[in-house]
This record gives structure tokens, C-alpha cells and sequence, in this order.
């Protein structure tokens, strides 16, 4: 008795494994590759924390850099040599979901290049950000940092990194991503910031009503 209970219990778990419907898997809803243009993404001055500074950012979608074919770029400072404190640009794209989405994933390529001039207190990152939220991991809200290392050398660079941001859950209707960056001061003509983005993807699942 004990050991035809034991293969029913055994064939019934069987079955249910057979019969249950199959795991949700992430489903593409968006994906960019700035191979010929900038994909709907438009670039703003100013787009991260606050600063004020239109005159040293400039963005540009370019058709080759760093051996990548298309990309988008972000250029901050690189001007004159007055000092300048906080400068930002961002590229955006709005995007709508037709229903909710959990484990809504967003992933990019990024590098981060920092002219040689930089001194240790100037730093500069690389961002994303969600309906104006940055999407923060493991307690940072920033993606990629470099600092200075003093004036003279060569450039800094993080070369192509792979960035991953996960969203629990995303309403239906507009949203807005924004990946862009941040340089917190220049002091000379010499320190410029570039940030490359290629390769911008979404993934998730539809959230169907229970």
C-alpha cells in the first residue's frame, strides 16, 4: 500500500509537469541599432542631474566610431579653458506598452573615454534612466565611472561594456529612456568626455490579467 501510494503520488507529479503551460519568456518590444540614423532617439542638453551648462554638450549620431558601425554620441566639454562645473547631455526615446510588462529588461552598449587632462577630482558616468528615474544596481545609479589621474598621459576609457537594467514591472502607456552623460567639472580646454551607445534593446513580459 505504502508503495502504490508512493508511485501515485509519483505519476500524478509526472503529469501535472507534462500538463502545466509552459514558463512566460521575455518577448523583444524594442530594439535599436543606429546602423544608418539615431532610431527615433533625440538628444537634450542638460538631460542629467540638474546642470546648466548648453555650451559644453553636444550630441551626434555617427556612422562609425570605436569599430562600431552607427552609434550615438555624446561630447562634453571640449571648448575653452574657463572652468566649468556640471555638464550633461542625454539621448531619449518614448516608447508606449500596449498592456503592462513585467521584468521589463533594458540592455546597451556603452564605452566611456576621458581625454587625458583630467585631474583626480574630476569624474565623469555614463547614465540610464526611466521616465526621468535612474536605474540603479547594486546601490549605484550610474552605469560606468572614470576619474582623472592627473594631466598628461593617456586617455581613459572603459572600452565596450555590456549594461543590463531590470524594471519589476512597467504600467501600459508612454514611457521615456534616456541614456546619457555626466561630467562633474572641466578646468581646461584639454579635458573633453565622450560617451558611444550602440545597440539599445528591450525585453519583457506581457503582464496578462489573472
Amino acid at each position: 500500500m505504502i508503495e502504490s501510494t508512493a508511485m501515485r503520488i509519483a505519476w500524478l507529479t509526472t503529469l501535472l509537469a507534462a500538463t502545466a503551460a509552459p514558463a512566460a519568456s521575455p518577448q523583444p518590444l524594442l530594439q535599436a541599432t543606429f546602423r544608418h540614423d539615431s532610431e527615433a532617439f533625440a538628444y537634450t542638453d542638460d538631460a542629467l542631474l540638474a546642470t546648466h551648462a548648453p555650451d559644453y554638450a553636444d550630441g551626434e549620431w555617427l556612422a562609425e566610431a570605436a569599430g562600431a558601425r552607427g552609434v550615438l554620441a555624446i561630447t562634453l566639454g571640449n571648448r575653452d579653458a574657463l572652468p566649468v562645473l556640471g555638464m550633461s547631455g542625454g539621448w531619449s526615446r518614448a516608447f508606449v506598452l500596449d498592456q503592462p510588462i513585467r521584468d521589463l529588461r533594458i540592455l546597451f552598449r556603452c564605452q566611456l573615454i576621458q581625454a587625458s587632462g583630467y585631474e583626480a577630482d574630476e569624474f565623469a558616468l555614463v547614465m540610464v534612466l526611466l521616465d526621468g528615474v535612474p536605474l540603479a544596481a547594486s546601490g549605484l545609479d550610474f552605469v560606468a565611472r572614470i576619474e582623472g589621474d592627473g594631466d598628461g598621459g593617456a586617455e581613459r576609457s572603459t572600452g565596450w561594456i555590456a549594461i543590463a537594467r531590470d524594471v519589476p514591472s512597467a504600467s501600459a502607456g508612454r514611457h521615456v529612456l534616456t541614456i546619457g552623460g555626466y561630467s562633474n567639472k572641466k578646468t581646461a580646454e584639454n579635458e573633453s568626455t565622450r560617451i558611444l551607445i550602440d545597440d539599445v534593446r528591450f525585453t519583457g513580459i506581457p503582464d496578462a490579467p489573472r
